[in-house]
């Protein structure tokens, strides 16, 4: 073949060769060129969106960024294998409040994921409630309770004194301290009784497995994170939890005969300002590795595990600056870490403990372990 011809040949080969390159190339990054896709969207078919302002029913279509679909749409047709992104907005109001509850359940390498968009912060007015599900995250979410701090409130390490001019005796009456609690510490206590007339949850975990709950902030509610009925496997991670009655609790019907949980984690959480204690882990709990928390400026105490809790680790935390409202007679009292109560098996190591205060100047534990 002459050589000028051959050259001819080869570069029209070049020609059709580099183009479909190309666009093999923005195919396989971008997607078909007529799948509508949104810049900076995941486009895979188990993704799908949601936003606070949809009222769409269409669970198809909100695989598209655009076309996203109401929260209620997504809780009922999530599924193993799907990651539903909630979109920035309010979820919820105050005297509307939402209880997200997914009708199915994820699987072992295929969890269904709650999850905020990227760059992006849902926050919920309400909860979300997982009984009998199994393989199911929920990360980056904005949680508000029904009860906000009063108006007067400020933030330990100050405290709300109402009645400064009594004095509450340790070796009084318990009714005659009580009378005095409730009149000295009155903003504290109408706080506390707001929160026993509704016990709402942030997340609340039933007979459920293999549940994630990581990178919330949580506030406002009886507690933060509530667990029972023997769930197992759930691991709670990197989340603020304040202005709650209580951070991390689980409570089963019976502790002394039931677990509420099971071969579990909460690690790395920041657990702060709520009006009685941080993390308890006992009430029936087995198995758990309580590890690298910091528990600071709650009201009674910072970590505690008892009450029929079995093989508990607690580990490399940190509990400092908690007791601002032990005077209040509050059990266990104020303490850094408060153990006991039919604790079997329980190990303690690497934690520190440091600066807790007490009102009674006859209290103060940095760890105590109690039995009766």
């Amino acid at each position: 073949m002459p050589k000028a011809r051959k050259c001819r040949k080869d570069m029209k080969k070049l020609f059709f060769f580099f183009p479909t390159c190309f666009l093999i190339g923005l195919i396989y990054f971008f997607g078909p060129l007529d799948s509508g896709f949104a810049l900076g969207a995941p486009t895979e078919n188990n993704i799908y969106y949601v936003s606070s302002l949809s009222v769409s029913t269409n669970w198809t279509a909100a695989r598209d960024v655009n076309t996203p679909c109401a929260p209620a749409t997504a809780l009922a047709n999530a599924a193993a294998g799907d990651t539903v992104y909630f979109r920035g907005g309010v979820y919820g109001t105050p005297s509307s409040r939402v209880d997200y509850q997914p009708s199915n359940s994820g699987s072992a390498g295929s969890p269904i994921t709650f999850e905020a968009y990227p760059g992006e912060t849902p926050t919920i007015i309400g909860g979300f409630s997982v009984t009998n599900k199994n393989w199911i995250s929920f990360s980056g979410f904005n949680m508000q309770g029904s009860h906000p701090p009063p108006v007067n409130w400020v933030d330990m390490p100050d405290t709300v004194i109402d009645d400064s001019s009594i004095n509450i005796n340790p070796s009084e009456s318990w009714s005659t301290r009580q009378a005095k609690v409730n009149q000295k510490y009155a903003t504290w206590r109408n706080w506390m009784n707001n929160f026993e007339t509704n016990w709402d949850r942030g997340f609340s975990i039933s007979a459920s497995d293999n549940i994630v709950i990581v990178d919330n902030d949580i506030y406002y509610y009886a507690y933060g994170i509530y667990v029972v009925n023997d769930s197992k496997n759930v691991t709670m991670e990197n989340n603020g939890i304040h202005h709650c009655l209580g951070g991390i609790l689980w409570w089963p019907a019976n502790y002394w005969t039931n677990l509420s949980i099971e071969n579990s984690i909460i690690s790395d959480n920041h657990v702060y300002q709520n009006i009685y204690g941080g993390i308890e882990v006992g009430f029936g709990a087995k198995n758990v590795l309580v590890e690298n928390n910091l528990a600071e400026y709650n009201a009674i105490y910072g970590i505690g595990s008892g009450y029929n809790s079995q093989n508990v680790t607690i580990r490399g935390n940190i509990a400092r600056h908690n007791g601002y409202y032990s005077e209040t007679m509050s059990a266990p009292g104020s303490s850094a870490f408060a153990l006991g109560f039919g604790a079997e098996g329980l190990i303690m190591e690497n934690n520190i403990a440091a600066d807790q205060v007490d009102p009674t100047g006859v209290d103060g534990n940095g760890i105590i372990d109690d039995t009766n």
